[in-house]
């Protein structure tokens, strides 16, 4: 297992979320460290706001490495926005 540590470096004045799962467990990245097995994960994040506002957030491991850095914003005329990405934890 690896300690993965979510930090979040710039947020939108809505709520906001970054997350993975595990089997059928939802696990959320944006409340802390959380520890993973090795394996490949995708983050997935959904975010609101105002139009121009952006989420950046990066997956750290315990030695420091950055898994995924992750910079979103919201589009012209739009309030949200979503997507994913993929990382990999290593033994």
């Amino acid at each position: 297992m690896s300690a993965i540590t979510g930090r979040t470096l710039s947020k939108p004045s809505g709520p906001y979320w970054y997350w993975t799962e595990l089997g059928p467990e939802r696990v959320n990245l944006n409340a802390g460290t959380v520890h993973l097995p090795p394996g490949r994960y995708e983050a997935l994040w959904d975010f609101r706001g105002n139009s121009g506002e952006k989420l950046e957030f990066e997956l750290v491991a315990d030695d420091g490495t950055v898994l995924l850095k992750v910079t979103r914003t919201i589009p012209e005329g739009e309030l949200d926005d979503w997507g994913n990405q993929f990382f990999t934890v290593r033994a």
